[in-house]
């Protein structure tokens, strides 16, 4: 029971860190800041493999947009909530 409430606890901070790097890139941020590069080290793992995904379905040059956080935040509920179906 801990253990998921632990694993729930970190995937929320992982939207959170994905949330801000989404917000960040509305913004001209400044890529030299310790702040902006632990975000992007601790995002680009995951956003990257989710960008080549996207890219293969729709197309590389047609997407303007990057989908890449709506599509892990997806994932991340989908996990959430398959871990609490384990508790109940």
């Amino acid at each position: 029971m801990e253990l998921i409430k632990t694993i729930n606890f970190f995937l929320t901070l992982y939207q959170i860190l994905i949330l801000i790097r989404a917000l960040l890139s509305w913004f001209n941020p400044n890529y030299g800041s310790p702040f902006v590069q632990f975000i992007v080290k601790a995002t680009e793992p995951v956003l990257r493999p989710a960008r080549q995904f996207i890219g293969r379905l729709f197309g590389y040059n047609k997407m303007r947009i990057d989908f890449s956080p709506i599509l892990i935040f997806i994932a991340i509920e989908i996990i959430q909530s398959l871990l609490i179906n384990l508790v109940t």
